[in-house]
């Protein structure tokens, strides 16, 4: 028997268990997200702010070196591009990273990796011919990095299909072997 008040409890009830599925699933383009962040706080007291600053630290110091090597616009576009693809494979492989390396690595290295507030400045001081074909590269070639990582990743060692489609399964062929196929029965 319900009391005054028992649908709004369940209702948030219901909201709050979606919002937790929602939140353990690998879509949000940021990777460290507050529940990440909070699961290894909530262990490890400030472990999590010394894991961010030390793949930071790492993160930054790879662009460094990739801006000494590549001239340029090209550094940051090359920056974003990979960090993109890292990021996507990252997200892509959901749980697999413990909540440790997603935060090392996304929140951490990756973020400082990347950058868009240098990919900002170059924009408006370059050209406005090379400004727009800049855009659209890093924009373009960011976003097909990111997508084709993660594809890559879900599709797991050996580049099978994705996961449920192995064996044929999507082509409507039945998974397990034909033992008539096998013995040279099944002549088609």
């Amino acid at each position: 028997m319900y009391r005054e008040g028992d649908s709004a409890r369940i209702s948030l009830r219901q909201t709050v268990a979606s919002r937790r599925e929602r939140a353990a699933e690998p879509r949000g383009a940021f990777f460290a997200t507050p529940t990440t962040v909070e699961s290894v706080s909530r262990t490890d007291g400030s472990l999590a702010a010394v894991l961010i600053a030390v793949g930071g630290a790492v993160g930054a110091s790879l662009r460094y070196g990739l801006a000494v090597v590549v001239p340029g616009l090209g550094a940051t576009l090359a920056a974003n591009v990979v960090g993109s693809a890292a990021l996507g494979a990252l997200v892509a492989a959901g749980d697999r990273p413990s909540p440790r390396v997603r935060l090392a690595l996304g929140a951490g290295l990756l973020s400082s990796f990347t950058t868009y507030s240098t990919f900002a400045v170059e924009t408006i001081t370059a050209t406005p011919g090379v400004a727009v074909v800049y855009v659209v590269a890093s924009v373009g070639l960011g976003l097909a990095a990111a997508a084709l990582a993660g594809r890559l990743v879900r599709r797991g060692p050996g580049g099978g299909e994705p996961s449920g489609t192995e064996g044929g399964a999507a082509t409507g062929d039945a998974a397990e072997p034909n033992p008539e196929k096998e013995k040279g029965g099944d002549r088609r």
